[in-house]
């Protein structure tokens, strides 16, 4: 299954809508509903209200998931995570929810490991006793894909990185967003792509078995993390096209990011098989 790019930023189509929203990292589970910075909420946690305030910064590769090129099939399950990042922060939170501009549900939110859905099946968020966490912390749940006719898909997401004085004071929070379209006959790109973040930084092949190839305009750091947040791999790369090997990682789904100290972090999906 080949990944496409992803759209990051706060986009606000005219479709349907997948926002994340966070929570105080030391309050009890399941979030608070309302604050995913969606058109529909209007806010977030940091702005507009928000309990914790300061506003919130944009975290580019917080939303992952494996949803092909191509775009989504309508009722087909795709694999989703939120992975909230900030060096030295021991306690993290989020919370997801799959709405339309009017703020109705969307598809179906499945649980995964350490997550809960909301008493209206709406929203979904992280278990209390599932927030520590050295420097970053995953959460991986499923995303039934709604019926066919439904269209965009804009996914926005907030998260919270706690300071642990269980207070709203000192959190940061940070937010995420990206666009898919709904698979047609016609064989267009269904993930939009950000021609930026092509041009800055690109993996292939992808999927990839033993070694994949990296483009990138600047030198900097490539770093590579299972989808529980481990560091699985790192390597500094010093020119435009450079060759990793990949060959020791177990078949299954990471997050590729390089920083080279001139664009916002930069992110791909790579499929190891």
């Amino acid at each position: 299954m080949k990944l496409s790019y992803l759209l990051r930023g706060a986009v606000f189509s005219i479709g349907s809508i997948v926002a994340v929203s966070l929570f105080m990292s030391y309050s009890n589970s399941p979030a608070p509903k309302g604050y995913t910075g969606s058109p529909a909420d209007g806010r977030t946690c940091g702005t507009n209200g928000g309990c914790h305030g300061g506003g919130a910064t944009q975290m580019p590769g917080m939303i992952i998931t494996d949803i092909p090129a191509e775009g989504y099939t309508p009722g087909q399950t795709y694999n989703v995570s939120v992975m909230v990042r900030d060096s030295g922060r021991m306690v993290f939170g989020f919370s997801l929810t799959a709405q339309n501009n009017a703020g109705d549900g969307l598809g179906t939110l499945i649980p995964g490991a350490g997550t809960e859905l909301s008493n209206d099946n709406i929203y979904i968020s992280h278990k209390t006793g599932t927030t520590r966490s050295g420097n970053s912390k995953t959460w991986p749940f499923q995303w039934k894909a709604p019926a066919a006719g439904t269209g965009t898909v804009s996914f926005y997401a907030t998260g919270n990185a706690g300071n642990d004085n269980r207070m709203a004071s000192g959190d940061n929070v940070y937010m995420d967003a990206l666009t898919v379209e709904e698979k047609s006959g016609g064989g267009t790109t269904g993930i939009q792509v950000n021609a930026n973040h092509e041009d800055a930084f690109s993996i292939f092949p992808n999927p990839a078995q033993d070694f994949m190839r990296v483009h990138s305009k600047n030198a900097g750091l490539l770093t590579v993390y299972n989808l529980n947040g481990e560091l699985m791999l790192e390597q500094q790369l010093n020119h435009d096209l450079e060759t990793v090997d990949v060959s020791t990682l177990e078949r299954g789904l990471y997050v590729v990011n390089f920083d080279n100290g001139v664009d916002a972090l930069l992110q791909q999906t790579l499929i190891k098989y």
